[in-house]
């Protein structure tokens, strides 16, 4: 067995460090991805927890127009400043908005 020159010895720290450097960024992307899956989580169940909570607030306004507790006029004129869209105005019965009330 022949003696290691110091350029050999250099060469060897050099490749065992390049090897290590892969595996770190190997390492570090996919820890990254499961952060970013763990957050895409939290952002899918704050999305799914706001609709939820407007689905009830809809359900508890109509259940409060239907014992009459509310007038049904109100919310109209509530969801006619509210809404924008033609396609969720119809679904209230309300006339489409001109583009001179936009």
């Amino acid at each position: 067995m022949t003696k290691k020159t110091p350029e050999d010895k250099i060469a060897a720290v050099k490749a065992e460090r390049e090897k290590l450097d892969a595996k770190y960024k190997q390492e570090k992307a996919r820890l990254l991805q499961r952060q970013q899956r763990e957050q895409a989580k939290i952002t899918n169940k704050k999305r799914k927890d706001d609709t939820r909570r407007k689905v009830l607030i809809g359900a508890a306004v109509q259940q409060l127009v239907n014992q009459g507790r509310w007038e049904s006029d109100k919310v109209k004129r509530m969801m006619h400043s509210f809404l924008d869209k033609d396609e969720e105005r119809a679904l209230f019965d309300l006339p489409p908005k001109s583009a001179s009330e936009t």
